[in-house]
């Protein structure tokens, strides 16, 4: 990640902050987002499309950047979690609460498989144990490492993640968005 790049981890940690809360964002944050968005950098992209995906309120236009991100080809962190926001704006749109669906936590997206158990974990700590018990006997080392280990803090109520995911980007990119250092 470059510095300049870098600089902009305060202001999307801000602005989780205030979604996380169910906060609306203002010209200034929208426009910090959609150049997380445009940079393609693979942690603020993953964080905007993180911020996109759980804002209650409607915004086509960072929505439609996030489809046409969707078209082109992106890392396999920003990928997921695009994926997972477009499907949150759909069901949102529906009036509905998005819930993973099972077939994700077999995708050949690492970070997906990981991303969906901890969203289940978040919403449903029963349906998150069991994607967590699918997951720690994964064929990736990796995510079979992570998944057991998300799973024993979720089940001691620690937030913290640090050393329990695929790698130092998945690390920084969740400090970003769930507000832990």
């Amino acid at each position: 990640m470059s510095c300049e790049a870098g600089e902009q981890i305060p202001a999307l940690r801000r602005i989780a902050l205030c979604i996380r809360n169910g906060g609306t964002l203002s010209l200034e944050e929208r426009t910090i987002v959609a150049k997380c968005m445009d940079g393609r950098e693979p942690v603020l992209l993953s964080a905007a499309a993180w911020i996109v995906g759980e804002y209650k309120e409607k915004d086509n236009s960072l929505l439609e950047k996030l489809k046409a991100l969707r078209q082109g080809k992106l890392d396999k962190m920003p990928e997921a979690f695009v994926r997972i926001a477009l499907e949150k704006c759909e069901a949102r749109k529906m009036e509905r609460q998005w819930k993973p669906r099972p077939d994700m936590l077999k995708d050949a997206n690492p970070y997906l498989r990981l991303e969906v158990m901890r969203e289940l974990l978040l919403v449903n700590q029963d349906d998150g144990v069991a994607a967590a018990g699918k997951l720690s006997e994964d064929e990736d080392p990796l995510v079979e490492f992570a998944a057991r280990g998300i799973c024993l803090k979720a089940a001691l109520g620690s937030p913290d993640m640090h050393g329990l995911l695929l790698d130092e980007r998945h690390e920084l990119l969740l400090t970003i968005i769930s507000g832990n250092r």
